[in-house]
């Protein structure tokens, strides 16, 4: 049992770790998908999120890189996910580990 646990340390944490990277930061070129100060519908941007943009990249307003409205809600959201998924990993390792085994009875 405690190779399954490495195992889902080792390719599991890191794995959700990307997808929540790519959720956030999936650059598409296009037209702003939200609206800020000093934004221009006809001018090409750089929007990173899926499905629909959390933050934007705009070189020619300062600051270049702009946050959606979303973006910390879904940040602290993906914290909480993270730290869910390590601290049940952690307490199934806890129980599965820390269980007395017992001897298998002979018939």
């Amino acid at each position: 049992m405690n190779i399954l646990f490495r195992l889902a340390y080792l390719l599991g944490l890191p794995a959700l770790a990307i997808l929540f990277l790519a959720v956030d930061f999936w650059p598409r070129f296009g037209p702003p998908d939200f609206r800020y100060t000093g934004s221009d519908p006809s001018s090409t941007v750089l929007n990173l999120g899926i499905p629909i943009a959390h933050f934007i990249y705009d070189e020619r307003v300062s600051p270049s890189f702009i946050w959606g409205p979303l973006a910390k809600y879904l940040l602290l959201a993906e914290l909480f996910a993270f730290l869910g998924v390590i601290i049940s990993l952690k307490l199934a390792a806890h129980f599965m580990l820390s269980r007395p085994s017992r001897p298998i009875p002979k018939a």
